[in-house]
C-alpha cells in the first residue's frame, strides 16, 4: 500500500460552521464534502448536511482550510501525485480563486 507519511501530512488551519436548522434522531441525513480550492501547500473544503429529500435547505454548512506540513510543522507543497488525484476526483475544482461557499451536493459529490 502506498504511503503518504512524511509527504502529505495535513493539519486543520481554520474552520467555520454555520448551524442553520436542527436535525433529529430519527432522520436520515446526507453529508456532502468537496475540495473547493487547491493551493500550493493548502486546500479548502466545503461541507453540507442535508435532510434526505430536502436538498434546498441545508442544516449545516462548513468551510475548512488544511495545510500540508513538514516534520517541523512548516508549510510544504502538496505532492504532485496527491494534487492530480484531488483534481481528478473534483471535476469543478477552483485552482486559485477565492473559496466559494458552494454546496458540495451541486457537484454531485455526496457520500450516501
Amino acid at each position: 500500500m502506498e504511503t503518504y507519511h512524511n509527504r502529505f501530512d495535513f493539519v486543520l488551519r481554520k474552520t467555520s460552521l454555520e448551524f442553520i436548522h436542527p436535525a433529529y434522531l430519527d432522520e436520515l441525513l446526507l453529508v456532502g464534502c468537496s475540495v473547493v480550492k487547491l493551493g500550493k501547500s493548502s486546500f479548502n473544503s466545503s461541507f453540507s448536511i442535508l435532510r434526505e429529500g430536502e436538498n434546498d435547505a441545508p442544516l449545516l454548512e462548513a468551510q475548512t482550510t488544511y495545510i500540508n506540513i513538514d516534520q517541523n510543522g512548516k508549510p510544504r507543497s502538496i505532492p504532485e501525485d496527491v494534487r492530480s488525484r484531488i483534481i481528478q476526483f473534483e471535476k469543478n475544482l477552483d485552482l486559485g480563486a477565492k473559496v466559494s461557499s458552494s454546496n458540495p451536493f451541486s457537484k454531485g459529490c455526496d457520500m450516501r
